[in-house]
């Protein structure tokens, strides 16, 4: 599998010539699957005034993105695992991102929440060393379990 990453939906999203270039540098890389992990400040710093707009955001740029790269596979992880009480504010998001990408047959989800134990954050909200390589053995059961 070759992949390419995302950026940030709160990098993207508000600003549609930014995302439309995002896209067209995405088209012109070479990847099978599009593996768009999603952090909790997409979802937590009010840009898109709430969870409906936060959803609202996330289809328009995933649609944006599927008609500009049809062949692609799109895999969205919700954000990991947060220190209390931060990370009940998230859950909700966690289930919309669910929806949004089962609701697209070209779209796959992983649930960011089991993929780090919140012991291996360094400080209530990213991980270190460590977690960074439980981190990518863990995304990587994740999308052998997904069929990749």
């Amino acid at each position: 599998m070759r992949a390419a990453a995302g950026q940030s939906l709160l990098d993207i999203a508000p600003n549609p010539g930014v995302a439309a270039t995002y896209i067209a540098l995405l088209a012109a890389v070479s990847y099978d699957v599009y593996y768009f992990g999603l952090g909790a400040n997409d979802a937590l710093l009010g840009t898109f005034g709430g969870l409906a707009g936060f959803t609202a955001a996330l289809e328009d740029y995933l649609d944006q993105y599927h008609a500009a790269n049809p062949s692609k596979l799109v895999v969205v992880q919700s954000p990991l695992a947060w220190a209390a009480p931060i990370d009940p504010v998230v859950a909700p998001y966690r289930v919309a991102m669910q929806a949004v990408a089962a609701a697209r047959a070209w779209c796959r989800y992983i649930n960011g929440f089991p993929l780090l134990p919140q012991a291996l954050l360094i400080d209530d909200f990213h991980p270190g060393q460590p977690g960074m390589d439980y981190l990518t053995a863990s995304r990587t059961a994740a999308l052998i379990a997904l069929g990749f």
